[in-house]
């Protein structure tokens, strides 16, 4: 059985990948430099929302504000991507 890529579904998702391919990194070099756990970057692709603390740290990581990292999440707050827990990811129809 072959691993499936994860498609983001999150706009965090989106613009971490964009990132990460600009920056010509491999999944594990870019959660790496994040400082995250393998798990956790998954869950922000698939709809887990990033804590507090995580949000600054992306922030620092890309070079930009924590303003533009909280729109990303806002914006899927407002589209309904993430589930209650701050902790689970959602669930994506395989």
């Amino acid at each position: 059985m072959s691993r499936r890529e994860v498609e983001p579904i999150t706009e965090l998702g989106k613009q971490l990948e964009k990132e990460r391919i600009n920056r010509g990194l491999t999944k594990e070099a870019w959660i790496t430099l994040l400082g995250v756990s393998k798990p956790t970057y998954l869950g922000w692709l698939r709809g887990a929302q990033p804590d507090l603390e995580s949000i600054f740290l992306i922030a620092e990581t890309l070079g930009i504000t924590d303003v533009e990292v909280f729109s990303w999440v806002a914006a899927d707050r407002a589209k309904g991507v993430y589930l209650n827990s701050l902790s689970r990811p959602a669930l994506v129809a395989a």
